[in-house]
């Protein structure tokens, strides 16, 4: 970015400042959904001037623009809004239509567009950073020379230490889970729970995945390894 490294970590960890959090965060001990709904609807509507009668119109903006307000919002009270806040605005959606209210269906499937876009707009240099990292660190899997390919600006060295970190903890999970089937014996009371821990294509005739516990601790040890490295490492 020509705005400098700062400007790119703090696209991966947005926020807003102290007066906006004031103005926009709810009081979650007393804040209903009617009440959360309602203040984002106020938040994502701009004036426009309607091109086919040249009135001023308040709404929701057309796809894919967002409110800078709008911004402000989710960001205030993104802990409690997510994949959480669009299920809801979903499901409103879906009632609505049930009930043949039209309008209020189409109102409130531009929220939860409108929303969803959000979402993505905030956590697309996230996702673009981590997906960067991910690419420079997988080939690399097992090499402890870690600082040749993570070395790099602060937000990329930043996106790298996630990355190893993800990698550690996805290969730990899958040593509980290989140390969960492998020990225990199967018997008609717990075969369903058996068969809900880790990832069912090992019952594939030839799977094409890593799943036994052998294979797993050592790729866990490596991932772990590689993070070691990399937080012993001066910059």
């Amino acid at each position: 970015s020509d705005m400098g490294d700062e400007y790119r970590l703090a696209q991966m960890f947005p926020g807003v400042p102290p007066e906006v959090r004031e103005a926009y965060r709810f009081d979650w001990k007393t804040a209903t959904v009617p009440e959360m709904i309602s203040k984002m609807r106020e938040a994502c509507e701009v004036t426009t001037t309607d091109p086919k009668t040249g009135n001023m119109v308040t709404g929701i903006p057309e796809h894919p623009s967002v409110a800078n307000a709008g911004i402000d919002f989710v960001l205030a009270n993104r802990d409690y809004l997510g994949f959480k806040m669009a299920k809801t605005l979903g499901r409103l959606k879906l009632r609505t239509q049930s009930q043949f209210l039209k309008e209020e269906a189409l109102a409130y499937r531009a929220l939860w567009k409108n929303f969803l876009t959000l979402e993505r707009h905030i956590t697309a240099p996230f996702r673009q950073m981590m997906l960067d990292a991910e690419k420079r660190v997988g080939p690399n899997f097992g090499n402890l020379d870690v600082k040749s390919y993570t070395d790099g600006a602060l937000y990329e060295r930043t996106a790298a230490y996630l990355v190893l970190k993800s990698m550690v903890a996805h290969w730990q999970q899958k040593v509980q889970d290989a140390e969960y089937v492998e020990s225990t014996p199967e018997t008609n009371d717990n075969l369903l729970e058996i068969l809900m821990v880790g990832d069912p294509k090992r019952y594939l005739p030839d799977p094409p995945i890593i799943f036994r516990l052998d294979e797993c601790q050592r790729i866990a040890q490596a991932a772990a390894n590689m993070t070691a490295v990399f937080v012993l490492t001066p910059e």
